[in-house]
């Protein structure tokens, strides 16, 4: 929205801490606009368009992120320029500053100021107007208009309205109008100003082009303080133009006492002042508008500030509790009560001959001259939002029952559940600034939680389990750890035992070879004894039969031999077989060991993973 803070009332982004104070004192809707920050926060602008200047939100912003534009810069720009500048003067501004606006004056008129005019001269204008245009119209229900802020509203807001707004001028205007239509005063005006909302009145067409700045006393004063200017040391200066009962405009009820001053008490003004009263009078009065005139009251003097324009929007001491404003206002009636006199100088009582009086007073100005028009094409066409769209938003709302509908709890700032549905409806503002919403939603979001918390609870248990079964694997691995290791030593020693029966077999295998070495000289030797023992003929028979015998046994002993010697090898294969057999096995056993290591160490790496996750799972719970 390009409207956003480009108004004469605009946020300071940078300190807003959506506290919703500003929505909730807001007598509009639709004037304030939350805006997300990017943080999950929102800022609330204000909509130049809706806004009807009222300053509710400058008194209730307590972090002073809410401030005001006027003039002030271009009128003191303008000055230095040269520029033929005359100032019209808020009757306000005598009662704030009693003792010191002579000097201020002093110090204007150094800067280059023409010269200065009390707007209560206009004052006086539009009493007279406002009691020749009743009189004339004999019409009832006239709402005073000299308050821009509640002009503002009705032209925006309840149009409706526009016929009852009496169509005079303002004080403002009417002593503009009076200086430049009857005085021929050619130089740019400069009103000084209690309020924001006037600035809008002198852009309107209503303002006729012929008031050029609005400087208000808070931003005059406090550049007078900030720039040094010692007031003491400045002459003093007054207005021009003498005034009467139009001074008492600026207290509430002041136009109530004009008219009475001049018609008497019987007629009837109904007095309203305050943000907080003001727009819920006009509400209910638009209710009754157009009704029988016997109910209703001659005129409706009604401002938008509870104190009245001596406390206005743009002053300093709109805050002050102390009664001096009130005294210089009680002083100032005072002298203007008794300050009408017939041309004798006999004070006049008679409320007829006073409005005589006051009608002579401007016998030669003309009454059309001092009306207005209302600008229609200022009230804004807000869509109507339907049932079903609000309760589409009461829904997403998680508001199902008419209760949650109507907590009206107002810590988003507007005054009711309805209001802010609606102000979702119109994108200004977002079910997150509802705090039953966020502890509903938080509710939802709590249950889903705990839904996962269970989730994670299952999950630690299973962890949990696979912890121990994790554990007792490892205990098993390193169980079997210990017995391979056994068995390797086992099978170390079945090869050192296998490897020594290799040894004796060689060993027995050699004394073999001996035996039969030993069997073959027997034999060659009992080859011999028979041969000798042939030639001994028989004397050599004994002696053959022995060398046949040890012939025989030599065979037998070398048959024997050789069959030891076949079967030694064969078991010498065999040994050999189960020896390399037994090295296989060794290795495989070494192989399985390494690999219940590796199993044992990435159970020990599991079971640490899984205590962490473990504690990660306690730390999210």
């Amino acid at each position: 929205m390009t409207n956003l803070n480009t108004g004469l009332i605009y946020t300071d982004v940078s300190g807003c801490i959506d506290c919703n104070k500003c929505i909730h004192e807001c007598p509009v809707l639709k004037a304030n606009v939350a805006v997300p920050d990017g943080s999950g926060s929102y800022n609330i602008c204000v909509d130049q368009n809706e806004c009807i200047l009222c300053g509710t939100c400058n008194d209730t912003c307590t972090h002073n992120v809410r401030h005001f534009r006027d003039d002030c810069d271009s009128f003191f720009d303008d000055l230095k320029r040269g520029k033929a500048i005359s100032v019209i003067v808020a009757p306000a501004f005598y009662i704030n500053y009693p003792s010191e606006y002579k000097r201020v004056f002093g110090y204007l008129k150094s800067m280059g100021v023409k010269n200065f005019y009390s707007v209560s001269y206009g004052a006086d204008i539009t009493a007279w107007a406002y009691l020749n245009h009743i009189t004339q119209t004999g019409k009832m229900g006239n709402i005073a208009q000299p308050c821009p802020c509640i002009t503002n509203y009705i032209e925006k807001h309840q149009p409706e309205l526009i016929p009852s707004l009496i169509p005079v001028h303002s004080p403002m205007m009417c002593m503009a109008i009076y200086l430049k239509r009857y005085k021929n005063v050619s130089d740019s005006l400069m009103f000084l100003s209690p309020c924001i909302g006037k600035k809008v009145e002198i852009d309107s067409k209503r303002g006729l082009g012929m008031i050029d700045y609005n400087v208000t006393f808070a931003t005059l004063m406090e550049r007078v303080k900030n720039s040094g200017v010692n007031l003491n040391a400045q002459p003093e200066v007054d207005d021009v133009i003498d005034y009467g009962m139009g001074a008492l405009f600026s207290k509430p009820g002041g136009l109530r006492e004009n008219v009475e001053f001049y018609v008497g008490t019987d007629a009837l003004v109904v007095q309203v002042e305050g943000e907080h009263k003001a727009y819920s009078y006009l509400k209910n009065f638009a209710k009754r508008a157009g009704s029988s005139s016997r109910s209703m009251p001659m005129l409706i003097d009604i401002l938008n500030c509870e104190a009245g324009c001596n406390q206005g929007t743009a002053t300093e001491f709109r805050h002050s509790t102390d009664d001096s404003i009130a005294f210089e206002a009680h002083q100032m009636r005072a002298k203007k009560v008794n300050g009408m006199t017939d041309a004798e100088g006999n004070i006049l009582t008679d409320p007829a001959d006073r409005l005589a009086r006051l009608n002579e007073m401007f016998a030669d100005l003309r009454l059309d001259d001092f009306k207005c028009n209302y600008d229609t094409s200022e009230a804004l066409r807000t869509r109507s939002i339907g049932d079903m769209e609000i309760n589409k938003i009461f829904a997403d709302m998680l508001k199902t029952t008419h209760e949650d509908k109507t907590i009206d709890c107002s810590a988003c700032g507007y005054k009711t559940c309805l209001d802010l549905a609606q102000a979702i409806a119109y994108g200004i503002s977002y079910p997150e600034k509802c705090v039953y919403y966020v502890k509903a939603n938080l509710d939802v979001q709590i249950e889903h939680q705990k839904a996962i918390v269970d989730g994670f609870a299952n999950i630690n248990n299973l962890l949990a389990e696979l912890t121990n079964d994790n554990i007792k694997t490892s205990e098993s691995t390193t169980s079997i750890n210990n017995h391979i290791n056994e068995a390797v030593e086992q099978g170390g020693v079945m090869r050192k035992t296998l490897e020594d029966i290799q040894a004796e077999f060689a060993n027995l295998n050699k004394t073999y070879m001996e035996i039969a070495t030993i069997a073959r000289q027997t034999s060659l030797l009992s080859i011999n004894a028979a041969i000798e023992a042939a030639r001994a003929g028989n004397m050599g028979k004994g002696f053959g039969v022995v060398a046949e015998e040890v012939g025989a046994l030599a065979k037998k002993t070398m048959s024997t031999v050789n069959v030891n010697s076949e079967n030694s090898e064969n078991i010498s294969k065999v040994l050999n077989k189960l020896i390399a057999d037994t090295n296989s096995l060794i290795s495989k056993i070494d192989n399985v060991n390494s690999s219940t290591d590796e199993i044992t160490e990435s159970v020990s790496d599991i079971t640490a993973k899984t205590e962490n996750i473990l504690a990660l799972m306690d730390e999210l719970k």
